[in-house]
């Protein structure tokens, strides 16, 4: 008994797979033939001869599962990409900003290095945007930061300019992937050790870290951190997945950039620095 429902089920055959593949018209069709199926033999079941209502029973058990496969493809069918650009930005532009500025109104009183944060590049169908975050103390220019999200990961790309003549020892350029293995070695690392707890922080949170060190003349350099989460499955659909990310996101900015103005390494704007 328990294999006919499994050989006849869309799943376990491939049949979602294939309406999904057909033409919309082609779609419709089927779905028309499938309810018709299904009412001639519903009414042979209530009022057709006896030795019909066997085979109209047996009818019903591979049509409804049928029908359940037609439905869903008509649904992702309509389910377009447009869509889901929209719940896209609605994260990046909305549910990302909120807790970002809710953090820099409170600033005062959280120790958060930022005042004030502003959209400054929508994600337009694109899957990122960026962030101008202004120091609450306003003595270094405006940092950048970067959030994408592809449905199944988020990314968090913080730009931080360090200033070489503090550091002392200017470090080598590339990129770097850090993770539990080689934590221990960023204490030797003449630039990346002020920037501990911040590592640590992520890779317990479960990101992957790449750092990238990019020179900008003799007195500046360009730290790029990008911390990256990905998923099994999307989160666009729990609020709570959405609201736990934005927040884990708005502390990431607030630790990695609180660890640069202590570390007194931190480059203060062209002008200045001229």
């Amino acid at each position: 008994m328990d294999s006919k429902p499994e050989a006849s089920s869309p799943r376990s055959s491939g049949l979602h797979d294939i309406i999904v593949t057909l033409p919309v018209a082609a779609i419709v069709g089927l779905s028309l033939f499938v309810l018709l199926a299904m009412a001639a033999a519903i009414g042979l079941l209530l009022k057709g001869p006896e030795s019909l209502q066997g085979p109209a029973g047996q009818m019903l058990v591979v049509l409804l599962p049928m029908l359940f496969a037609v439905a869903a493809a008509i649904g992702i069918r309509r389910t377009s990409t447009r869509q889901i650009d929209e719940l896209v930005a609605r994260f990046l532009e909305r549910t990302v900003q909120d807790r970002l500025q809710l953090a820099c109104r409170d600033h005062a009183r959280n120790g958060y290095p930022f005042s004030r944060a502003d959209l400054v590049r929508s994600a337009g169908g694109r899957s990122y945007v960026s962030y101008k975050l202004d120091w609450a103390d306003g003595c270094a220019e405006a940092a950048r930061v970067d959030v994408k999200m592809n449905v199944f990961n988020i990314e968090l790309v913080a730009e931080l300019l360090i200033n070489v003549r503090a550091l002392g020892q200017p470090p080598q350029a590339g990129a770097e992937f850090v993770d539990r293995s080689n934590l221990h070695r960023i204490q030797e690392h003449p630039l990346l050790r002020r920037f501990h707890g911040s590592l640590q922080g992520a890779i317990e949170e479960g990101y992957a870290i790449r750092i990238g060190i990019h020179p900008e003349g003799e007195e500046r350099l360009r730290l790029q951190f990008s911390l990256r989460q990905k998923m099994q499955e999307h989160f666009l659909a729990s609020p709570y997945l959405k609201r736990y990310f934005a927040e884990d996101l708005a502390i990431a900015v607030g630790v990695i950039y609180n660890e640069l103005r202590d570390s007194g390494l931190q480059a203060r704007s062209r002008l200045e620095s001229a």
